[in-house]
């Protein structure tokens, strides 16, 4: 559901062009009147109520996620 950490775009951009080995390419826009500066979600009331934690970090999601893509193009509508 969240991690209670915040990642910035530009991790997950350097993660995601680490994974896939390709450099992606990034266009830097000015931020917009509704643009948050940042948001990190709080997982305490899961934590409390579930005694739920996160069990992966953000480079082992996102290894998975990609793995799953790769294994089942289905997921996807990339070709």
């Amino acid at each position: 559901i969240a991690s209670g950490k915040g990642t910035s775009v530009n991790e997950i951009i350097s993660e995601l062009t680490s994974q896939i080995n390709h450099r992606l390419e990034t266009r830097y826009l000015g931020e917009r009147n509704f643009d948050v500066p940042a948001n990190v979600l709080d997982i305490s009331n899961a934590q409390d109520a579930l005694g739920w934690a996160p069990k992966l970090t953000f480079r082992e999601g996102m290894t998975r996620t990609l793995s799953d893509l790769s294994n089942h193009p289905d997921f996807s509508n990339q070709e």
